[in-house]
């Protein structure tokens, strides 16, 4: 597997600039049953849209991969030193498996003790009253003890999400998740990078992005007035 874009067309209909509303996650929803599944049940693939909707955990954090290849760049030093580029790998990723995912009464936990590009493992816990997390709650108990909740390629991933929507690609939900956190002024930046696991940087792009923080300093303009 070759990182980077493993699917020239993945931006043929345009890259996705909004985060998508539970309004059209439910439009998506009602498509799976009309589309080519590749194979794959419809609440499979339902529940595959849940789970990218509410974690916005990466693709290889759900289904997994066989490990990254990708080459760096040759760099030259201020002193003239060149580095020459190389190939590097990474470790094969297992994805979600049955035991990175408990309940209670009334909350759905998810562990992973590591994400990649490097990010912070930790366990996101959800209300099972949010709309379609029945669904994963329902594959979760399908699923046989270490194995993966998800097995799915990215191939047929990737195709599916297609047939669904053709502007449609994982990252639309990381990118909706994290808008979304980043919208709400309850949760703060420690919050979110504890939530996510994603490095204060990226949180503050995301956070600046939204214009969060350059509207609650506008706002205290106010008391000039």
């Amino acid at each position: 597997m070759t990182r980077g874009n493993p699917h020239p067309h993945r931006y043929k209909y345009g890259k996705v600039e909004t985060a998508i509303s539970l309004d059209v996650l439910r439009q998506f929803m009602e498509r799976v049953e009309k589309i080519n599944r590749m194979g794959y049940g419809v609440r499979f693939v339902q529940a595959l849209l849940a789970i990218a909707y509410w974690t916005g955990f990466r693709r290889s954090e759900v289904i997994g991969d066989s490990g990254l290849k990708w080459k760096t760049k040759e760099r030259v030093s201020l002193s003239g030193v060149v580095t020459p580029s190389e190939v590097r790998h990474s470790a094969p990723f297992p994805g979600l498996l049955k035991e990175n995912v408990w309940t209670d009464e009334s909350h759905i936990y998810f562990h992973l003790d590591k994400l990649r590009k490097h990010s912070k493992g930790g366990t996101k816990v959800f209300p099972l009253s949010l709309p379609f997390i029945d669904l994963i709650l329902e594959r979760w108990k399908e699923t046989k003890d270490k194995e993966r909740l998800f097995p799915i390629d990215e191939s047929a991933q990737w195709q599916i999400f297609k047939n669904i929507d053709p502007k449609l690609y994982w990252h639309v939900f990381c990118f909706t998740r994290m808008t979304k956190l980043s919208e709400d002024k309850q949760n703060s930046l420690a919050d979110i990078v504890r939530f996510s696991g994603k490095h204060p940087v990226t949180v503050a792009w995301y956070m600046d992005r939204v214009g969060r923080n350059n509207a609650e300093i506008g706002d205290r303009m106010a008391s000039e007035t």
